[in-house]
């Protein structure tokens, strides 16, 4: 649903659109909710929990000098953001495996209207 601005800028639940000059509605109807949790589209967030962790002196340091020069605003974002990096790490490792593997399984075939359909049986939850 597309409305007026008003002079003071965007009507209220609008929001700019960066690549265009339109004004997008943000609001959802009840509808449109229920589809997106029903639909798993939007997960929840998760909730935190506390972990102590045991650092030498020169470490924390170096964790106190990162968060000092306003790289990170607490030491919980710099170990959070590490886990991230080792999390991406680990997803191209697992990625590299699998292209790997798929090297050395021989040379390729052309796709059959059999290997679609098992693929899209895969897809639809309905393994072959």
């Amino acid at each position: 649903m597309r409305r007026a601005r008003s002079r003071n800028g965007p009507a209220s639940g609008d929001r700019r659109c960066a690549n265009c000059a339109a004004d997008i509605d943000l609001r959802l109807d009840a509808a449109a909710l229920t589809t997106i949790a029903n639909e798993n589209i939007i997960q929840p967030v998760s909730s935190t929990s506390t972990m102590n962790i045991a650092l030498p002196e020169p470490m924390r340091a170096y964790v106190a000098e990162r968060v000092a020069a306003g790289n990170y605003g607490n030491t919980s974002e710099y170990v959070r953001e590490l886990i991230r990096r080792d999390q991406r790490d680990q997803e191209r490792l697992r990625l590299r495996a699998l292209v790997e593997e798929g090297l050395a399984s021989g040379p390729a075939t052309p796709m059959t209207k059999a290997d679609w359909a098992e693929i899209d049986a895969i897809a639809d939850g309905k393994a072959v």
